[in-house]
């Protein structure tokens, strides 16, 4: 079962690119929130990593 999309970690990318870091950080937040109250997982790895790179790079 995914724990995060695709799709959110590309919407990180380009917010994170385009030096919006709030809609970024509020994309990661929303991938948690839906996977948490949809399916009661957390993230997969590879987005959480992600989150943090992007964040590091500010």
């Amino acid at each position: 079962m995914p724990r995060s999309t695709p799709v959110d970690r590309l919407l990180m990318i380009c917010f994170a690119e385009r030096g919006e870091q709030d809609l970024m950080a509020r994309q990661f937040r929303h991938c948690v929130e839906r996977l948490r109250e949809d399916l009661d997982v957390p993230p997969s790895a590879e987005t959480v990593d992600l989150y943090r790179s992007l964040t590091a790079a500010r």
